[in-house]
This record gives structure tokens, C-alpha cells and sequence, in this order.
């Protein structure tokens, strides 16, 4: 299940991180800036990279709340499994969730830094939680 698990969020992580540069540099692009996606190549490397960094932190977390999940209890069901993964993972979160934090405090308005730190808690949470419920579903059909 580990390769399973780090695999799953690190394809996660690069897809959710090239959606954020599409998202962050879409209205440039639509005022005129460019003529195409060629302008966006590095932008798009850099978020897929860092992404895939995030998403195998956060797949790091979710792994090891659920192996200290199953030390504890010998027969733990999908449902706690996954709740322990997600949480896993938002703790694994708040590394580069921390970083924007930092960044937000030199900021005259933090207030839109410190909402995407919160959103990257929730979306580590929600990947982790899903990942670990989908590959219990895998693995309960054989």
C-alpha cells in the first residue's frame, strides 16, 4: 500500500500544482500577455515541482499516521484509516503551510496568504483522506 500511497499523492500533487499556476496565470493571459500556454512553461514546471514535493510530504504524513494507526489497533476499518491518513497528511501540511505563514507576516495584508495556508491544510486533509479511502476500495475487491 506505501508504494501505492506515495505514488497516488505525488501524481495528486503535481496535477493540483500545475492547476494553481493555470489558475494563478489565466487571467494574464486573457488581458493579452502571450500569445499561448508557451509563455507558462517554467511557471508550469516549477508548480508540477513543487506540487509533487508537497504532495509527497503530505503522502509521507498520511503513511506514517496510518502505520502508528495500525500499531495501536490490529484491526482498523477503512473509514478510521482514512480519517488518520487525512489527518497524517494536514499535519505533514503544515511544513509548507508554515512557509506561507512566513512569507504572509511580511506582508501588509497577510490575510490572503494566511487563507491559502488554511486551504493547503484542507486540501492535504481531503488528498490524504481520499487516496487512503480509494486504495482501501482497491484493495477490498481484489
Amino acid at each position: 500500500m506505501a508504494g501505492r500511497l506515495f505514488l497516488s499523492s505525488a501524481v495528486l500533487g503535481m496535477v493540483l500544482g500545475i492547476l494553481a499556476v493555470l489558475l494563478m496565470f489565466w487571467p494574464i493571459r486573457d488581458s493579452g500577455y502571450g500569445g499561448s500556454l508557451d509563455y507558462l512553461g517554467i511557471p508550469l514546471a516549477i508548480g508540477a515541482i513543487t506540487g509533487l514535493l508537497v504532495g509527497l510530504i503530505c503522502g509521507g504524513g498520511a503513511y506514517v499516521a496510518v502505520e502508528i494507526q495500525n500499531m495501536k489497533d490490529w484491526s482498523p476499518t477503512g473509514a478510521s484509516q482514512a480519517v488518520a491518513a487525512g489527518t497524517g497528511a494536514a499535519v505533514a501540511g503544515l511544513l509548507p503551510a508554515m512557509a506561507l505563514v512566513a512569507v504572509a507576516l511580511n506582508e501588509a495584508d497577510p490575510a490572503g496568504l494566511m487563507a491559502l495556508a488554511l486551504g493547503v491544510l484542507a486540501v492535504c486533509f481531503a488528498s490524504g483522506f481520499s487516496i487512503v479511502t480509494g486504495l482501501n476500495r482497491c484493495q477490498a475487491r481484489g
